[in-house]
């Protein structure tokens, strides 16, 4: 009896989800404290809060002191930029000089369309809408 692969959910942005399934784009880059259990091998399902998945096999998993090593490293057309001053500023903006990175190279990506949406059948607290009185 063969196991069933593991898979792995990431949150991201709807654009960067499309261009790993374009191919425009082969390593997804996190905070390593984000990434504590994903393996080599196993299935990377990313979402962007809908019922669509983009599922791609996780090829390599590479450690970094910091962004910018790792920008310099993998390149900015690996991470989906077309230039590497865009590229640093993002990850500058989102990560500082001084979190570990880790760069999760994919491959296979695939969209799926079935997955049922999480539903909830109330708004969470706190995020209720409040009335505006004039």
């Amino acid at each position: 009896m063969s196991e069933e692969p593991q898979h792995y959910s990431l949150l991201t942005k709807r654009c960067y989800a499309e261009a790993i399934l374009r191919g425009d784009k082969v390593i997804e880059a996190r905070r390593a404290s984000q990434i504590k259990s994903l393996k080599v091998g196993m299935t990377l399902a990313m979402h962007w809060c809908t019922s669509t998945r983009i599922y791609c096999e996780v090829v390599s998993l590479t450690q970094y002191d910091n962004a910018k090593i790792m920008v310099d490293d993998v390149g900015h057309a690996a991470l989906g930029f077309a230039n590497l001053t865009d590229c640093c500023d993002v990850y500058h903006k989102f990560y500082g000089d001084n979190q570990k990175m880790i760069a999760i190279g994919v491959s296979n990506p695939r969209r799926v369309e079935d997955v049922q949406p999480h539903t909830r059948k109330s708004v969470p607290s706190g995020k209720r809408k409040r009335s505006v009185t004039k």
